[in-house]
C-alpha cells in the first residue's frame, strides 16, 4: 500500500507532501490544478519514463519520493538483489535532472530504472483514459483473459517452450546450412590426420634418425677402425696389453727393492686394467656395428617423410605434432556437433509434443475462463446501468501455434440486447468504455495480487445515476485493497474514505499546486462545489450532504472515513 508521496519541483509543484490511507482515496479539484501530476509521479515510482520537461522551470532537478508498506514478495525481491529490506516500509526515490539524466534509490541505495521496474512490478495498477485505447488492442485482451482465468503461469510455460523451440529450430537451420562446409572440412581433417597417424612422429625423432643414418652410412669404416684398435690393444700379435703387462710385472718386482715405485706400480696396474676394458668395449662395438643396407634405406625414407610432413605443417616436427592435436580436437568438435544435432532433433520432437499438450491445456483453461468472465462481466455491466449489454470473450483458433498459444482473443461488445457483438472500437461510446474498463477492473480484482489501484478520470463520459453506481463499485473494490481515484464527479467522490482536494495558487508570482485532506464537513463543501460549480449554495450543500449520507449508509459497519484534516500544501 502507498503510505505517502512527496514531490519537489515537478511540473508546477514546488514542494508537496501528502499521505494516503487504506480504502478509497479520492482526489478532486478543478481542471489544471495538478491532479494528473500525481499520476505522473506514481508512474515514475513504478519505473516509468521521465522527461527533463517535467522539471519545474528555474529548478535544476525534480524528485519524487514514495513510502510503501513492505510486502513479503517485495521484501524477498529486494533481498534477492542484495538491496536493503529492513523495517516495515520501502522508500522509493526518483530524481530527474534538467539535462535529462536521473537517479533511482531503493531504501537509500542507488539502483537502476530496470531494477525499479522489477521490484515494483505488480504493486500498483494505474488505469487512466489511455486504457480506453488499450481496450481496442486485441493482444491486450488475451492478457486480461489470462489474468482472470489464472492461466498466466501456463501461458508463461508455453511461451518458454515456444521460445526454446524457436531457438532450437534456428540453431538446427544454421547447422543444416553449415553441413556442406562442415563435411568438406571433416574430409580435409581426416585426410591430414591419416598421414599424421600413419607416420606417428615422436618428439626428437628426426634428430635421432639423422644420427642413426650417419652411423649406417659409415658403418664399415666404423667397424674397421674399432676392430683394428681392439686388435692393436688386445688381440693382435705383441698387443699393447701384453707389453703393458710385462711393464706392470717389472714394476711390481722393482717396488720390492724400492717402496717409492709402489704407487707407480699401482697406477700401471690400473692403466693395464683400463686399456683391457677399452679393448673389450671396442671389440663389442666392432661386432655390433649394423651393416644392414635395408635399415639405412628405411631410415632415409623415414627422414624424408618426416621432413615433408614438417614442411607441410609449419617447418618443424613439433609444429606438425601440435597441428595433429588441434585437428583431432576440431574433428571431435565436428563429431560432437553432429551428435548435438541428433540430440537437437530428438529434443525438437519432444518440444513439439510438450507444446501441443500445453497448448491444449491452455486453450481448455481459457475457454472455461472466458465463459466465467462473460458471466461476471454481464453482472458488473448490469450494475453499471448497462442492462441488456454483453461483452463476449471470443477465442479464435490460429492456423499455427504462436508464443501466446493456439488462439487469439477479442472482446466483442453488444450495447443493446439483440444486437450482434462487435469490436469495442466500433460499438462502445466513451462512457460505455469507461464502464467496461471499470467492470474489468472489478472482476479482475479478485484474481490479481495488486495492492493499490489508481483510477485516473476513468469516469469520463459518465454522469447521473451511473456515476453513483460507479462510486459504489469503486467502494466495493476498496474493501479489499487501496484505491486512488481522480474524479470530477461528486457522486463518485461521496464514497471516499479519504478525500483529498488538489488546487493551485500563485505564490511570489509562481503557480503551484497544493493538496489538503478534507474533514467530513469540508468534504461535503467540496462535493457541493462539484455539484454547483463556482457558486456554492445552501441547496447544493444540502444535496452534497444527501450524497454523502447515502454513500455512508452502504458502508461496512465499523468502517469510517480516514481523513484526519491534515493539510499538505506547497512549501
Amino acid at each position: 500500500m502507498l503510505s505517502s508521496l512527496q514531490l519537489r519541483d515537478l511540473a508546477i509543484v514546488h514542494r508537496l507532501e501528502l499521505e494516503f490511507g487504506p480504502g478509497l482515496n479520492v482526489l478532486t479539484g478543478e481542471t489544471g490544478a495538478g491532479k494528473s501530476i500525481l499520476v505522473q509521479a506514481l508512474s515514475l515510482l513504478l519505473g516509468g519514463r521521465g522527461s527533463s520537461e517535467w522539471v519545474r522551470a528555474g529548478s535544476e532537478e525534480a524528485s519524487v519520493e514514495g513510502v510503501f508498506e513492505l510486502s513479503a514478495p517485495v521484501r524477498d525481491a529486494l533481498l534477492e538483489r542484495g538491496l536493503p529490506a529492513e523495517g516495515p516500509e520501502l522508500l522509493v526515490r526518483r530524481t530527474i535532472h534538467k539535462n535529462g539524466k536521473g537517479r533511482v534509490f531503493l531504501n537509500g541505495q542507488l539502483a537502476t530504472v530496470t531494477l525499479l521496474q522489477e521490484i515494483m512490478r505488480g504493486t500498483i495498477d494505474i488505469s487512466g483514459q489511455h486504457e480506453h485505447v488499450s481496450l481496442f488492442r486485441e493482444e491486450h485482451h488475451l492478457d486480461l483473459l489470462d489474468a482472470y482465468a489464472g492461466t498466466k503461469p501456463l501461458a508463461a510455460e508455453l511461451a518458454a517452450l515456444y521460445r526454446e523451440q524457436a531457438a532450437l529450430l534456428s540453431e538446427l537451420e544454421s547447422e543444416r546450412r553449415a553441413t556442406e562446409e562442415r563435411a568438406r572440412r571433416e574430409d580435409y581433417l581426416r585426410f591430414q590426420l591419416e598421414e599424421l597417424r600413419e607416420l606417428q612422429p615422436s618428439e626428437g625423432e628426426l634428430e635421432d634418425l639423422e644420427v642413426e643414418r650417419q652411423r649406417l652410412r659409415h658403418a664399415r669404416r666404423l667397424q674397421e677402425v674399432s676392430g683394428e684398435a681392439e686388435c692393436v690393444l688386445y688381440s693382435g700379435e705383441d698387443a699393447i696389453v701384453d707389453r703393458l703387462g710385462r711393464v706392470e710385472r717389472d714394476l711390481q718386482e722393482a717396488s720390492a727393492l724400492d717402496d717409492r715405485l709402489s704407487p707407480l706400480a699401482a697406477r700401471m696396474a690400473l692403466t693395464l686394467s683400463e686399456v683391457g676394458e677399452l679393448a673389450r668395449e671396442l671389440g663389442r662395438y666392432a661386432h655390433g656395428v649394423d651393416l644392414d643396407p635395408a635399415r639405412l634405406e628405411h631410415v632415409e625414407e623415414r627422414i624424408e617423410s618426416l621432413r615433408r610432413l614438417a614442411k607441410k605443417h609449419g617447418g618443424s616436427l613439433e609444429r606438425a605434432m601440435a597441428a595433429q592435436s588441434e585437428m583431432e580436437a576440431e574433428l571431435r568438435l565436428i563429431e560432437e556437433t553432429e551428435e548435438r544435432c541428433l540430440r537437437g532433433h530428438t529434443r525438437l520432437g519432444e518440444l513439439g509434443s510438450e507444446l501441443e499438450a500445453r497448448a491444449q491445456a491452455l486453450s481448455a483453461a481459457r475457454r472455461r475462463g472466458a465463459e466465467k468472465l462473460e458471466k461476471a462481466l454481464r453482472l458488473e455491466l448490469e450494475g453499471l446501468s448497462l442492462t441488456g449489454s454483453s461483452l463476449e470473450v471470443k477465442l479464435t483458433p490460429l492456423a499455427e501455434l504462436s508464443v501466446r498459444g493456439a488462439e487469439r482473443s477479442a472482446f466483442l461488445f453488444a450495447p443493446n440486447a439483440g444486437e450482434p457483438a462487435r469490436p469495442l472500437a466500433k460499438t462502445a461510446s466513451g462512457g460505455e468504455l469507461s464502464r467496461v474498463l471499470l467492470a474489468l477492473k472489478v472482476v479482475l480484482a479478485s484474481n490479481d495480487g495488486v495492492s493499490t489501484y489508481v483510477f485516473d478520470e476513468v469516469d469520463s463520459g459518465i454522469g447521473g445515476r451511473v456515476a453513483s453506481v460507479l462510486g459504489q463499485k469503486l467502494e466495493d473494490v476498496a474493501r479489499s485493497r487501496q484505491v486512488l481515484c481522480i474524479t470530477h464527479l461528486p457522486q463518485v467522490a461521496a464514497y471516499a474514505d479519504r478525500h483529498l482536494r488538489v488546487s493551485k495558487e500563485i505564490e511570489r508570482g509562481r503557480t503551484t499546486s497544493r493538496v489538503e485532506v478534507l474533514e467530513p464537513q469540508a468534504s461535503i463543501e467540496e462535493l457541493a462545489r462539484m455539484l454547483a460549480g463556482s457558486e456554492v449554495t445552501p441547496r447544493s450543500i444540502e444535496l452534497a450532504g444527501e450524497l454523502r449520507a447515502r454513500a455512508m449508509a452502504r458502508r461496512t459497519p465499523g468502517r469510517a472515513p480516514s481523513g484526519r484534516g491534515r493539510r499538505r500544501r506547497a512549501a
